[in-house]
């Protein structure tokens, strides 16, 4: 660890011998000047417990000698483990006592320090406990940072992704997916959008990868998708059309993105004439099957096409899009009106 990385650091000794902490101050003196770190100093164990009480967070390390008339060093260092679990503990003893040592140990000590001490193997010791305090407490500044932003994506996802149907009394949707409550953020995508008084789009995608990426990715899918729709008003709305459109728009606006694989799935349902159309940009093939008043949007057991038994989809077409976000072959079909009653799930 660099003088840099360790300026600012404090290290708290105490020992209830005061020629002993003098000669510990004198023998780092130059160590302490060259890395810019402080050294306190305290006779007893209690003195120690007040000192942190008011100002536990300056300190990196505490080094405590083992025998001390008062407090063994030991239990104090077994008390500021339980107190403040973030401090690096280290004992000083010039004693072969195993069943106190033991007793540090429990504190999870980070090692010993034997007196009498030679400044050289002091200096090295001390700036490897320092450094292993700092990569812990910088590790736990890391994770914590990571919770954070897993919980804002969690939020975001539960806020704005959250499905909400058309209202139509024809049409209901019996199953939907929304993020798990928690910390759990995921690149799922599924949304439902009213085309006009009798046509509903159904989408299900994946950004690929779970984590804070693709939970925002699937953000900005969702309002893409939103202005694609819009944009096609007025116009002979196709699935594959749309998908391609939308494909372009992501392009567009995540220019930088390569390492990101959206796949996505559109169902363009048609309530007056019975129809289902569907195109699909890369995403594990599903099974749509329509009931009265039901849909019911289901994982597939085996490779499937939108389709009931007897119809035959519309030949394959390839995918307009460029290498990008939808690298996949885009195939459009389907079905002819189904039957109202007796539709039962095939796969």
């Amino acid at each position: 660890m660099s003088g840099e990385d360790m300026a600012g650091q404090a290290i708290l000794y105490v020992d209830d011998e005061p020629e002993v902490l003098r000669a510990f101050r004198r023998d780092l003196r130059p160590w302490l000047k060259r890395r810019n770190i402080r050294l306190d100093t305290v006779e007893s164990g209690q003195a120690c417990l007040e000192l942190l009480e008011e100002s536990s967070s300056q300190y990196s390390l505490v080094i405590s000698d083992l025998r001390m008339p008062s407090m063994k060093g030991s239990d104090l260092l077994l008390t500021i483990g339980q107190r403040y679990p973030g401090l690096g503990l280290v004992l000083l003893t010039a004693y072969s006592d195993m069943e106190e040592i033991s007793r540090a140990v429990t504190a999870s000590i980070l090692g010993l320090l034997q007196k009498p001490w030679t400044p050289p193997l002091l200096e090295a010791e001390l700036e490897r406990f320092l450094e292993y305090v700092q990569t812990r407490r910088n590790n736990e500044q890391y994770f914590n940072h990571i919770q954070q932003q897993l919980r804002t994506a969690s939020e975001f996802q539960q806020a704005y992704l959250r499905l909400d149907p058309p209202r139509d009394n024809r049409f209901s949707l019996e199953r939907a997916s929304y993020p798990r409550p928690g910390m759990l953020v995921q690149g799922d995508y599924y949304d439902a959008i009213s085309l006009d008084r009798d046509r509903h789009l159904l989408l299900l995608g994946d950004v690929a990868g779970h984590g804070i990426k693709p939970a925002f990715i699937t953000g900005i899918v969702k309002l893409l998708t939103r202005e694609e729709v819009r944009r096609m008003e007025g116009e002979s709305f196709s699935p594959a059309r749309f998908l391609s459109r939308l494909n372009d728009s992501l392009i567009r606006q995540l220019p930088d993105q390569s390492d990101v694989f959206v796949s996505l799935i559109a169902f363009m349902v048609d309530l007056r004439t019975g129809e289902a159309i569907q195109a699909n940009a890369g995403h594990p093939r599903r099974l749509l099957s329509g009931g009265t008043p039901t849909f019911r949007i289901l994982p597939a057991v085996r490779p499937l096409v939108l389709r009931v038994p007897g119809d035959t989809p519309r030949v394959p077409s390839p995918c307009r899009s460029r290498t990008g976000l939808f690298c996949s072959l885009m195939a459009s079909s389907t079905t002819k009106p189904w039957k109202r009653a007796g539709t039962r799930r095939t796969g």
